[in-house]
């Protein structure tokens, strides 16, 4: 352990954790997030008869025909953990399909190309991604699937916080937060009206753009399964935090207030900053609706009690009286015990839409909808449907990520691998390959606990769980002799798939790109390869050169660059390390380096950019000042992850 690491293990990690202020209710009912969410997953038929499920790859879809003059289908998705965003919007009304990842982690884009094809095939799609990295890339990625197999796909980037400041997300973007469910139902009612989906899609980008949002709690949810990296100690002169994101990311603001009505003042603050928002504007006429969302753990006569406040903070101190105010749970992060804000702009909106179709926002969000989990608005009009049912059900378990497994003590004691089994036809460099391959996992999964820990603090805390899964399959594919050891190029094709099953999110979507571009640039020494397959090649040169130019490829996908925070931060040094010549064990040490500077820099990237203190050193809206989620000595966790990956990989290689 370097002494880098032995001083986050210490004295900083304590310190960190007595002045964090987070806290968790650990105990569930579920403690296995696997079962949880293929029970889940399993529900949905029940509770709408008209849907099936394909519970290996996270998808509920709608399988009534739909109307002969509907044309567009509608599927949104994202990580679980927000329900009953997005698998109880699906049915008539709002979407035709969901996808869900693991728990706070993205779907990979296989899986939302399966949801793409559970829709008619004659319909175009419009997929509602919210503004979160691995979201992004995932959608996108398999919206250029879907339309190389000719479909038409257009995309919704919903981004509604206005807890940070413009300077703070200036890479990132606004979180997604609650008005991805308002998009998901105005875009699912224009698409069930007939409209095309050039006029859908518009829609669905004017309610986006003209919704703010913030949230507050006093406490963080916790995930099934997943042990706290907390002590026991917190802040007790805590009352809130905040701008709070859906993914356990610290609030914008911790707020203390001893007063005799610190629910006035917090519901005042957080209206004060949406209706003084940079980003949506609201004007004096302007017709607005209220939702009041359940962030998964309030009781509902604090929701209620959190409604009233807030409908006479805006009625008395700023004259707005909400044609409609929704309540309930729309956009959840499991068991935190919290509210968030949101007011629509309907003027605006409907004046961006410019009168498509005939309708206004208000009409389509008092369209009829047989999804139970959306609010009831208006009786509406009787909906005849008489068409032949039938359920689909994939029973082989929950496998979002394919062969991920847990933190448990069976991923502790995994199979090793033996090496000595492989084949007697690998090379030596061949069989190094595989030593390598399987050295990296381990380092990996020596590294989770700390990946973890790291990112519960300044981020979601799935870090080290994305990383093991990934591992975790890479090795059992080694040990079932699955991966392609004689020549890289298919083998790096073959990681590229593993670890877009199973890991998911982000770094799934981003290794899965690396490795797929790595794989394309070693095709034609693959091919030197094959003509001598009898020759022990050296591919050391062919890999120096194919990682500086997958790296290339890779920037197609991220604007990420050294100093943003990212697990860039370890993989430019490595590369640019072996294109000087350096070798593998300087390289490593480069990749290490970069890693563990990321301690000292501010995060303009990923979903951590949301966790620390703003670029420009002030919230926009906080003239005191008085936002403390500094990330004193923490590294980036992923950074850290891609530096185990190559240590794992030089050690072997020295």
């Amino acid at each position: 352990m370097t002494p880098f690491l032995k001083l986050l293990n210490s004295g900083a990690r304590n310190e960190w954790n007595k002045t964090a202020g987070l806290s968790f209710t650990m105990k569930h009912i579920f403690n296995d997030p696997n079962e949880l969410l293929k029970c889940a997953i399993n529900a949905q038929p029940t509770l709408n008869p008209s849907l099936a499920v394909d519970v290996a790859q996270g998808v509920v879809y709608d399988t009534h025909s739909p109307t002969p003059h509907r044309r567009v289908s509608v599927i949104a998705g994202g990580g679980s953990g927000h329900e009953p965003a997005h698998v109880s919007l699906v049915g008539i009304g709002i979407l035709q399909a969901s996808v869900s990842g693991h728990i706070f982690a993205s779907p990979s884009s296989t899986h939302i190309l399966h949801a793409i094809q559970r829709t008619p095939p004659t319909h175009a799609i419009l997929l509602i991604i919210n503004q979160y990295t691995g979201d992004k890339l995932n959608f996108n990625r398999a919206a250029q699937k879907a339309r190389y197999d000719g479909r038409v796909v257009h995309t919704v980037t919903v981004g509604d916080d206005v807890s940070l400041s413009p300077t703070a997300i200036a890479k990132v973007g606004r979180r997604g937060l609650t008005a991805n469910p308002l998009v998901c139902k105005v875009a699912g009612a224009a698409a069930e009206r007939g409209l095309d989906v050039e006029a859908v899609q518009l829609i669905s980008e004017a309610v986006a753009a003209n919704v703010a949002t913030i949230g507050a709690s006093p406490q963080h949810c916790h995930v099934p399964g997943r042990e706290s990296a907390q002590d026991e100690s917190t802040d007790n002169s805590l009352y809130v935090e905040l701008g709070l994101g859906i993914h356990n990311e610290p609030g914008a603001k911790k707020v203390v207030d001893n007063s005799h009505s610190p629910h006035t003042h917090l519901i005042q603050d957080m209206l004060l900053r949406i209706l003084s928002s940079p980003y949506t504007a609201f004007g004096d006429e302007d017709d607005v609706i209220l939702v009041v969302n359940n962030l998964g753990g309030l009781s509902l006569v604090e929701l209620y009690g959190v409604v009233g406040v807030a409908s006479e903070v805006l009625t008395r101190q700023h004259a707005i009286h909400p044609l409609h105010t929704l309540v309930g749970s729309f956009m959840t992060s499991l068991n935190m015990p919290g509210f968030s804000l949101s007011l629509l702009n309907v003027n605006r909106a409907d004046s961006v839409c410019g009168g498509v179709g005939g309708v206004s926002v208000v009409d389509l969000l008092y369209d009829p909808t047989a999804v139970t989990a959306w609010p009831a608005m208006s009786m509406g009009r009787d909906t005849s449907i008489e068409q032949e049912e039938r359920q689909e059900k994939v029973e082989d378990g929950y496998d979002v990520g394919a062969e991920v497994e847990t933190k448990t003590e069976q991923n502790k004691t995994h199979d090793k691998v033996n090496l000595e089994a492989q084949p007697s036809t690998l090379t030596p460099h061949s069989r190094l390959i595989a030593q390598a391959v399987h050295s990296a996992c381990d380092a990996v999964l020596a590294a989770e606990p700390d990946l973890t820990h790291w990112d519960t603090l300044v981020g979601d805390g799935d870090c080290g769980t994305t990383f093991s899964g990934g591992a975790s399959a890479i090795k059992a594919a080694l040990a079932a002799d699955r991966l392609p050891l004689t020549h890289p190029a298919p083998l790096f094709y073959s990681l590229s798939l593993l670890v877009e099953s199973s890991m998911g999110g982000t770094a799934g979507a981003l290794f899965a790109l690396y490795f797929g571009a790595l794989s394309n640039a070693l095709s034609g020494a693959n091919d030197v390869g094959e003509a001598n397959a009898s020759v022990d090649v050296d591919w050391s040169v062919h890999l120096t050169s194919a990682a500086l130019t997958a790296l290339d490829e890779l920037r197609l996908f991220t604007p990420a660059q050294v100093g943003d925070r990212t697990l860039m931060d370890a993989l430019i040094p490595f590369c640019g390390a072996l294109e000087s010549g350096l070798g593998i064990a300087v390289a490593a040490q480069h990749a290490r380096k970069g890693a563990e500077e990321t301690a000292f820099m501010v995060a303009t990237l990923g979903r951590a950019a949301y966790c620390t203190d703003y670029a420009d050193g002030s919230d926009v809206n906080d003239k005191d000042n008085t936002h403390n989620n500094k990330t004193p000595n923490i590294p980036d966790p992923g950074a850290m992850g891609v530096s185990a990956i190559i240590g794992g990989i030089a050690g072997c290689f020295n």
